[in-house]
């Protein structure tokens, strides 16, 4: 196990909530099996992944978030299945928002690009998060209040990085700094 990611502690835990008229008591589970991406620091971060989580939340209104509910982005794809049992979901969006945002994890590294004995390094940031979370909200009599079900993947997309390695390969041939199409491709992943 790497220690630099940190890891979950607790798979299940519970939340405390206090309304005005009654208490929810807050359950979130997710998957031990993670997600994980490496992009190119200059073509994704952090504040990337966050925006796709608020505009998939933002699809969502006061039933939930319809089964086809599914936001993309250049390193990632997050569904979210939502159900709110009644009218009394207070910020239930924001709980999830901010446990999905909270459980991505990221590690500094750098992507090689070989082709035949030439290759090239850039700096890239490794992000994991758990492909699967569900957050379950009851009253504290246990009737259900609302439940989520979110599933997070890696997109089939290329950031701006991997584009230009991907077309000037095949334009030119194997690339190194040393020469135009890779001095330009250097140029371009790392800022």
């Amino acid at each position: 196990m790497n220690d630099s990611f940190m890891m979950l502690p607790v798979l299940v835990f519970s939340i405390l909530a206090l309304s005005s008229v009654s208490a929810f008591k807050t359950h979130v589970d997710h998957n031990s099996e993670m997600t994980e991406t490496k992009r190119a620091k200059s073509g994704y971060n952090p504040e990337d992944f966050n925006k796709l989580v608020d505009s998939v939340l933002d699809a969502c209104d006061s039933n939930g978030c319809d089964v086809q509910t599914k936001k993309c982005n250049v390193a990632h794809c997050i569904a979210v299945d939502g159900d709110n049992y009644d009218d009394n979901h207070g910020n239930i969006l924001e709980i999830v928002g901010k446990f999905i945002k909270g459980s991505m994890e990221t590690k500094d590294t750098r992507i090689s690009h070989c082709v035949g004995p030439v290759c090239d390094f850039v700096d890239a940031v490794e992000y994991k998060v758990p492909g699967y979370i569900s957050l379950r909200r009851n009253y504290d009599s246990g009737d259900p209040n609302t439940l989520y079900k979110i599933s997070i993947s890696t997109s089939e997309a290329k950031d701006a990085c991997g584009a230009v390695f991907d077309a000037l390969s095949a334009a030119g041939g194997p690339l190194s700094a040393g020469d135009l199409f890779g001095a330009i491709k250097v140029a371009v992943c790392q800022e």
